[in-house]
């Protein structure tokens, strides 16, 4: 199986985001109540779209922030524009979407408001980099947190 996408996973800070993606994530912050301090940990991942004729962009980025009790994951893609995801801690589930072979690395944050009282998931690519596996027990480990409260 070829993969979909080529991916690099680099661990950032809030403060180190472009500035656009700093501006989503405070106003998603604002307009949520979110707790997200200042130096919030994230992660960023570029991708290269390597054959995925569903996804429109050719190249675009995803970043993961991670909040005292909240998560916000912006995407963003030269065709898709700029969108951004938030969600409480204490009501994710996080699932390890790795195939196996390492073909494709990711996750899928759960919880999320869906359709027809459903709970929505959003899937998050991430790179072979090790930031992209400490970006994964980051959040994991948060999730656990957050509901043992």
């Amino acid at each position: 199986m070829k993969p979909l996408y080529r991916r690099s996973t680099t661990r950032t800070s809030l403060p180190e985001l472009p500035s656009e993606v700093r501006a989503r994530v405070d106003e998603a912050a604002f307009a949520n109540q979110l707790t997200v301090a200042s130096d919030a940990p994230a992660w960023a991942t570029h991708s290269v779209n390597l054959g995925n004729r569903v996804d429109p962009d050719i190249e675009s980025d995803t970043y993961v922030v991670l909040g005292a009790a909240d998560i916000v994951v912006v995407i963003s893609g030269a065709e898709r524009g700029m969108h951004h995801l938030t969600l409480p801690l204490r009501d994710a589930s996080i699932a390890d979407d790795t195939v196996a072979g390492g073909v494709e690395r990711g996750m899928t944050i759960t919880g999320l408001p869906g359709d027809h009282s459903s709970a929505g998931s959003c899937y998050v690519g991430l790179g072979p980099e090790p930031a992209a596996q400490e970006c994964l027990d980051a959040v994991v480990a948060a999730v656990t947190a957050a509901k043992a409260r």
